[in-house]
């Protein structure tokens, strides 16, 4: 399920529980799917006049030809699909006591304690005007990562009101005003 995914579980015990997974919308890259998707239609006819560019100057066989349009179509493939991954390998998990980034392929882990966390942002965007998908920005007292950007988040405005109740009550927790239920 590539959305924002909100768990309910009780804390027991001071143990560390998963709250959120958010994920980004693909929606944030449409624009660039949308460009590779007509490089790719239009490899064949822009490949033709290329090659017709080419020709005063070099000698090509029709092999030539051939693969330098296929090589127009697989340069936008292959840049649409990384963009893709990439944006699939990205998770962003949020516990009772931690915020965890998940990026990339090798899924690289950056937590920060929620109590570290300032204040969160929500930048003003097109995408989230048209879709209703943005980003939100958490700041932070965490010196290796001042700011978490938790990118294409479906219903931002709700996501970062729950954000806020469990950071607040994670606080509170650290400063001891409550027990880990």
């Amino acid at each position: 399920m590539r959305s924002n995914k909100k768990v309910d579980s009780v804390v027991a015990n001071g143990e560390e529980i998963t709250l959120m997974e958010l994920s980004p919308h693909h929606l944030i890259n449409a624009f660039k799917y949308a460009f590779c998707l007509l490089l790719m239609i239009m490899a064949l006819p822009l490949g033709n006049e290329f090659t017709k560019l080419l020709s005063p100057y070099y000698v090509l066989s029709t092999g030539q030809h051939h693969s330098i349009i296929i090589t127009m179509i697989l340069i936008p493939m292959f840049s649409g699909s990384i963009s893709w991954l990439r944006l699939h390998k990205e998770i962003t998990v949020i516990t009772n006591q931690r915020i965890i980034e998940k990026r990339g392929i090798i899924s690289q882990e950056d937590p920060v304690p929620l109590y570290k966390v300032k204040d969160f942002s929500l930048p003003a965007q097109l995408t989230h005007s048209i879709f209703g998908v943005g980003d939100i920005v958490v700041d932070t007292l965490e010196e290796r990562q001042p700011t978490i950007r938790i990118r294409g988040v479906r219903q931002r405005n709700e996501v970062q009101q729950q954000l806020d109740q469990i950071v607040e009550r994670q606080k509170l927790i650290h400063k001891g005003y409550f027990y880990h239920e």
